[in-house]
């Protein structure tokens, strides 16, 4: 039994005080010795909990000069997209990584790092509103995987925008040539 570390994902937080996700990156570098930290922190929790064949997520609070620190873990696959972007930074499909782990058969999972893939949240209506206005233009850019609005009414989350590029610096680069169409 072991457990093999997928990928770790830089989760975007928005103002206090509610600290909204508001998107997700991955694959995130941390330094060498911060990833055999969690991957032992994994090794653990995922043995207390008997957690035999079976995918899951854990989610980790990060600070500077100090351990990693765990603060869930989830015998399921990830939500916000998060499976969707590991496919398109890794090439490996969570969903069924999962089902065979679930069945007994057996999953070579063999990720290769191809991309950063990233999320956006539109967090409010206006944000929705005028990403539907420039639809057309954003799903032309190449680098652009999904753009999707939600129908309804109320708060939360009213669509998301997902893309991929080489490095970070670029992938900021392309959200603000995205969030910039009008």
């Amino acid at each position: 039994r072991r457990v093999q570390l997928l990928s770790i994902t830089k989760k975007y937080l928005g103002p206090e005080p509610m600290f909204e996700e508001i998107g997700h990156a991955t694959p995130y570098q941390v330094p060498e010795e911060i990833r055999v930290m969690i991957e032992d922190q994994l090794s653990k929790a995922s043995e207390a909990l008997s957690l035999y064949n079976t995918a899951f997520h854990a989610e980790f609070r990060l600070r500077h000069e100090a351990s990693p620190v765990l603060v869930e873990l989830g015998a399921r696959l990830p939500g916000g997209f998060i499976p969707q972007l590991v496919r398109l930074a890794h090439g490996v499909d969570m969903l069924e990584a999962s089902l065979c782990l679930a069945t007994g058969l057996e999953y070579s999972v063999l990720p290769h790092h191809s991309s950063i893939a990233a999320i956006r949240f539109l967090q409010d209506e206006t944000a929705a509103l005028k990403f539907a206005g420039a639809y057309d233009q954003i799903r032309a850019l190449p680098f652009v995987d999904e753009l999707s609005i939600y129908g309804g009414v109320g708060i939360g989350r009213r669509g998301h925008v997902i893309w991929t590029a080489p490095d970070f610096s670029s992938l900021d680069y392309r959200w603000k040539l995205i969030s910039e169409i009008n």
